[in-house]
C-alpha cells in the first residue's frame, strides 16, 4: 500500500511535469545519457513487475476457480484471485468433512532466472572501460547453467532428461519431481512395502525421493556424468556442463554473478530487478495421499491438477524480493532529481506511471500470496475454511 508520503511524491512529480513544460522525449537532452538510461531501466523493471504480477494473479485465480467448480462450488468472479481462492477454500473444506483426511506430497517448483533480459538491459547501461559485461554462461554460477542438447552431453557434463508436460519418464537417477519406483533415499509419500523409521522405503515409493529413483519420474531425471544415459520417450536431453551437438535454450537457475566491468550501479540494479520480474517458475508436481475417509476422485484430481500453481506463488515472491521496496526506490529516484528540474520535468510523467505500476503490483502480489496460501492450507483442515 502506498504511504501518504509516497502518494504526495507522485503528485509532486506530475505537477513538475506541467510546470517544466518538457516532454518525455526530452529525457536524454535534459537528463544526460547516464541518468536517462538509469531511468529507462527502472521504468522497464516496473512494467515487467506489473505484467508478471497480473499474470500470476490470473493463473492463481484460474486454478482456484477450477478447484471450486470441480467440487461443485460457486464462484462469483473467477477472475478475481481473492474471490476465486476463497471459493476454492470453502469447496475444499466442504469436501474434507465427514472424517476425510488427506496429505500433500509436492515437489518444489523449478525457477529459471531470465538472464537474457538482464544482459539485454545492461547493454544500455554505462560501462566503464568499454569491455563486455559477459555472457549467460560465464556469469551463471558453476553448476547452475545448462542447455538443451541435440546430440550428447560432453564427458564431464551432467545428463538431465526432462519430461514434457506432465509425462512420466524412465529414470535411474535423481528425480526432481515425483518418483514411482524404488527410492535410494528418503521417500515422502506412499510406500508400497516396508517404510522404515529413517524414511527409506523397502519397496515402491510414490512421492518425492531424496536419493536415486529407479523406475519412473514425473519431472526431470538427472544422471550426473554418465555417458551411457539416454533420454527415452517424452523426454528431451539437457546438459549441465557442455553439449556435443546443437545447443539451445540456455538456462541459468540462479541470478547472474556481477559483471567484471564497472557498470553504473543503479542501472545494473534495475536490470537485475527486471530480470527477476521476468523470470519463470515451473510448478512442481502434487500427489494426494488419502489418510482416512472416502475422498472423492474429483477432489484428488482437481488438487493434483491445480494445487501446483498455488504452491508456486511463494517461489515467485521469493524470486521477486521486496516489491514495495522497489516501488519506494522509484520514488527515491524521483526525489533525487529535484536538483535537476528540467530532467524531472522531462521524465515526470513516465516516473509517476512507473510508481503507480509498481505500487499496484505490490498490492496484487500481496493479495495473491495471501489467498493462494490460505486456499492451500485448507487441504490440511478438518473441514473448516482457512481463508477469513
Amino acid at each position: 500500500m502506498l504511504s501518504i508520503q509516497r502518494s504526495w511524491a507522485v503528485l509532486l512529480v506530475a505537477s513538475l511535469a506541467v510546470i517544466g513544460g518538457c516532454s518525455d522525449g526530452d529525457g536524454e537532452k535534459y537528463c544526460g545519457t547516464d541518468l536517462n538510461t538509469r531511468i529507462e531501466a527502472t521504468i522497464a523493471a516496473a512494467q515487467a513487475l506489473e505484467i508478471s504480477a497480473n499474470n500470476l494473479a490470473a493463473s492463481v485465480a484460474a486454478a482456484c476457480a477450477n478447484i471450486a467448480i470441480d467440487l461443485d462450488g460457486e464462484v462469483e468472479d473467477p477472475h478475481d484471485v481473492e474471490i476465486a481462492c476463497a471459493a476454492a477454500d470453502r469447496a475444499i473444506a466442504g469436501a474434507l468433512q465427514g472424517g476425510v483426511r488427506i496429505s500433500i506430497v509436492a515437489s518444489p517448483p523449478v525457477c529459471t532466472f531470465d538472464a537474457k533480459a538482464q544482459l539485454d538491459c545492461e547493454a544500455g547501461c554505462v560501462i566503464e572501460g568499454g569491455c563486455e559485461p559477459g555472457s549467460i554462461e560465464t556469469r551463471c554460477e558453476p553448476g547452475h547453467f545448462s542447455v538443451q542438447c541435440e546430440g550428447s552431453c560432453e564427458a564431464e557434463a551432467s545428463v538431465i532428461c526432462e519430461a514434457e508436460a506432465h509425462a512420466w519418464i524412465e529414470c535411474e537417477g535423481s528425480c526432481s519431481g515425483l518418483c514411482d519406483g524404488s527410492c535410494g533415499g528418503v521417500c515422502e509419500g506412499e510406500c508400497e512395502g516396508t517404510l522404515h523409521e529413517s524414511g527409506h522405503c523397502e519397496g515402491t515409493c510414490l512421492g518425492t525421493c531424496s536419493g536415486s529413483c529407479k523406475g519412473h519420474c514425473q519431472g526431470s531425471c538427472e544422471y550426473g556424468a554418465d555417458p551411457t544415459a539416454k533420454c527415452e520417450g517424452d523426454a528431451h536431453l539437457r546438459c549441465r556442463g557442455g553439449c556435443e551437438g546443437s545447443a539451445s535454450l540456455p538456462r541459468c537457475e540462479t541470478q547472474l554473478t556481477p559483471p567484471s566491468c564497472e557498470i553504473e550501479a543503479e542501472c545494473q540494479a534495475s536490470c537485475e530487478a527486471e530480470a527477476s520480474f521476468k523470470s519463470e517458475c515451473e510448478p512442481g508436481y502434487v500427489h494426494i495421499v488419502v489418510e482416512s475417509g472416502d475422498a472423492a476422485d474429483k477432489l484428488i484430481e482437481t488438487l493434483e491438477g491445480n494445487l501446483p500453481t498455488l504452491l508456486a506463488v511463494e517461489a515467485y515472491a521469493n524470486l521477486w524480493g521486496n516489491v514495495e521496496a522497489f516501488a519506494d526506490g522509484i520514488v527515491d529516484l524521483s526525489g533525487a532529481l529535484q536538483d535537476n528540474l528540467l530532467c524531472l520535468g522531462a521524465r515526470a510523467s513516465a516516473l509517476a506511471n512507473a510508481v503507480t505500476r509498481a505500487a499496484n503490483a505490490a498490492v496484487t502480489v500481496s493479495v495473491t500470496v495471501e489467498f493462494s496460501a490460505c486456499a492451500s492450507a485448507s487441504t490440511s483442515s478438518d473441514g473448516t475454511p482457512a481463508c477469513q
